[in-house]
This record gives structure tokens, C-alpha cells and sequence, in this order.
């Protein structure tokens, strides 16, 4: 239904890839962030899990950081007068690392609080 409302205004600017990922990686932060803070997300259950999940997903977000950086020129951000997925996805994976990393870096934030 989101994709229904979104695609037909936004497809003049984006190629047609772009919106159903971005839809899915959206849902997949709420989701996220429903079982990190009602203490369903596995990953944080014990301090050696901690580390590691932040680690993993702090080199996520650099790595697709640079690949971000990497596709910025004009000739990969805009074909045929549309931004293309070679520059968005890289863009919209990095942002979606980048608030998953904070989103469990403000649970252990507070979880260390609490105790």
C-alpha cells in the first residue's frame, strides 16, 4: 500500500528499485527498534553479544559509508534525468546501518543506566 501511494509522484525522480527497499529497510528499523526496546533482540542479551553486534554493525555502516562516497559523481547520481540505485542504494543501506547502530547504542546506553 505505501508502495501504491509513493510510486507514481516519486518515480519521475527516482528509479523504480529505490522505493520498495527504502519501504523495506524503514520497516525493518521499526521492527528493530520494537525488539530492542522491549528486550526481543537476541544480540544484546549478554555483554560479549554486545560488543560484537555494535562492532559488526559500526563496520557496516562505514563500509557502506564508503561506498556511498565512492558513487558520488554526476554521471552515477542522476541517469537519464532520475537519481540511479547505483548512487541510492548505497545511500539508503548507510543511513539505514547508521540508525540501527544508534538505535543499539542508546539501548546499551540505557540498559548500563538501569543497572
Amino acid at each position: 500500500m505505501l508502495y501504491a501511494a509513493f510510486a507514481e509522484p516519486i518515480e519521475k525522480y527516482l528509479e523504480a528499485g529505490i522505493i520498495p527497499l527504502a519501504i523495506l529497510l524503514f520497516s525493518g528499523l521499526i521492527l528493530m527498534g520494537y525488539c530492542l526496546f522491549h528486550d526481543a533482540f537476541w544480540g544484546l542479551s549478554n555483554k560479549h553479544n554486545k560488543r560484537i553486534a555494535v562492532i559488526v554493525w559500526a563496520l557496516f555502516s562505514v563500509l557502506n559509508v564508503f561506498n556511498t562516497v565512492e558513487n558520488i559523481s554526476p554521471d552515477k547520481i542522476w541517469i537519464a534525468g532520475r537519481l540511479s540505485s547505483r548512487f541510492m542504494l548505497p545511500l539508503l543501506l548507510s543511513i539505514f546501518f547508521a540508525i540501527a547502530l544508534i538505535l543499539m547504542l542508546l539501548k546499551n546506553r540505557m540498559k548500563n543506566d538501569e543497572e
